[in-house]
């Protein structure tokens, strides 16, 4: 498979892209949660890329792009991703996104719709009350936890191997989805220890404060097909059962599934990987061949 890898400059942050697949294929984006990296889809099998052409951003403060501290906003993540689209693309894509990257599709496709030809969004945060400044929420504890832990991992020297290890025995997730046994894939705790080795903890705190996605619309107009796969409420959805009540009062195009034993990190559980693949696989076949 032919694969390069490239760098889209805004300003004067580089923004790290992997792009995998026939020129002239349909161009599918990937977009990873808060703290991840482009790493957490390397594992997409040929079911979901074969023929396409497969686009793997890293967040700015993410992984291997740029720092930008002050800068970690919901508009600017969308604007960083048109700006791919653009130089990469050229035009529409489908655009794949988790927690925090289904938000940042949501936003480009009301901002920019002529770049996004169809939404998959897993479990995203689109609603305050599915958020970690949300008192109460579940991920405000599990955020603070892995700030914290990041930060002295980070001063410490850690490796990547060395944080995968502490990952794999407290890996950072929501006290009902540890009780019901949704354990992360091998490939997923390993991506977080390199996720969080290069994490800029700057995002944490715009996640905590609730800045990064204050701006989040969910009355304007998203005018492309847009499938939720959501998790179960019951093990920490960030989009719950009201969430889709609520959304269908104002997009009743948009069609929602959540999907019962699953958690927030639906394509990094071992138990629910193949049904999110089904899921996702399904969806291209209808708006990306």
């Amino acid at each position: 498979m032919r694969r390069h890898i490239m760098r889209v400059h805004r300003g004067r942050v580089g923004l790290y892209v992997d792009v995998s697949g026939p020129d002239d294929g349909p161009a599918v984006l990937f977009l990873h949660g808060v703290t991840a990296s482009g790493r957490v889809w390397d594992w997409l099998p040929a079911a979901v890329t074969a023929g396409r052409r497969v686009i793997k951003l890293d967040f700015r403060g993410h992984g291997r792009s740029d720092r930008a501290p002050g800068t970690y906003l919901l508009p600017t993540f969308a604007d960083d991703v048109a700006a791919v689209l653009r130089e990469v693309v050229g035009g529409p894509a489908a655009v794949v996104g988790h927690s925090l990257g289904g938000a940042v599709a949501w936003a480009l496709a009301q901002r920019e719709p002529d770049l996004v030809s169809a939404a998959f969004l897993e479990d995203p945060p689109l609603f305050p009350s599915g958020r970690a400044e949300t008192p109460g929420s579940a991920f405000g504890a599990v955020f603070a936890a892995m700030r914290a832990a990041t930060l002295r991992w980070q001063r410490e020297g850690r490796s990547a191997e060395e944080i995968a290890e502490q990952v794999a025995a407290n890996p950072f997730s929501p006290a009902q989805t540890v009780a019901a046994g949704l354990a992360p894939t091998r490939d997923a705790v390993w991506a977080t220890g390199f996720n969080l080795k290069h994490l800029d903890t700057g995002v944490l705190d715009a996640v905590l404060d609730g800045t990064m996605l204050a701006g989040l619309d969910t009355a304007a107009p998203v005018t492309a097909p847009v499938f939720i796969l959501a998790a179960d409420a019951a093990l920490g959805a960030a989009f719950t059962p009201d969430h889709g009540k609520q959304l269908a009062a104002t997009h009743p195009a948009v069609e929602v599934l959540h999907l019962p034993g699953a958690g927030h990190r639906i394509h990094q559980e071992q138990r629910n990987r193949a049904a999110f693949t089904v899921y996702l696989a399904t969806f291209l076949a209808r708006h990306a061949d």
